[in-house]
């Protein structure tokens, strides 16, 4: 009985955290990876956007209202812009190189990936475009 008892909470637990797993996966995650080559700094940020879409709702009205003004006239575009991204077919966008440095900013998948390498730092950016298009949205309709 005991032994049911254990395997059933086990089961329980294990079938939460795979949900838990896929619905994080499902919704993508930001991800910023900054790497300053001059001073050694490198700072790894991965914001589940789940986490950010539920963060949302506990943000201030200020703040909200701080980041729609903000936004201003480029909030319908932003949306739009999130959309019309979602849509059309995976590419390089912008790919300029030089000695020294390389810039590529692509569509791979479900994300918007901005990458910038150079010889004092390298910055990398994913992010989440339908994720990304929500909260905008969002952000728009705050009144």
């Amino acid at each position: 009985m005991f032994l049911k008892s254990v395997a059933a909470i086990l089961g329980f637990c294990f079938l939460t955290m795979s949900g838990a797993a896929l619905a994080v996966y499902h919704a993508g995650v930001l991800v910023v990876n900054v790497n300053d080559k001059r001073n050694g700094t490198h700072v790894f940020v991965p914001v589940p956007m789940l986490m950010a879409d539920f963060g949302l709702l506990f943000v201030p009205k200020d703040a909200k209202m701080r980041i729609h003004d903000e936004l201003g006239k480029h909030r319908e575009l932003a949306v739009k812009m999130t959309k019309a991204l979602a849509d059309c077919p995976d590419g390089v966008f912008v790919q300029v190189e030089d000695p020294e440095d390389t810039v590529i900013i692509k569509k791979s998948g479900d994300d918007f990936i901005v990458d910038v390498k150079s010889e004092e730092e390298s910055v990398y950016l994913k992010m989440p475009i339908a994720p990304t298009g929500r909260i905008l949205s969002k952000l728009s309709e705050i009144q």
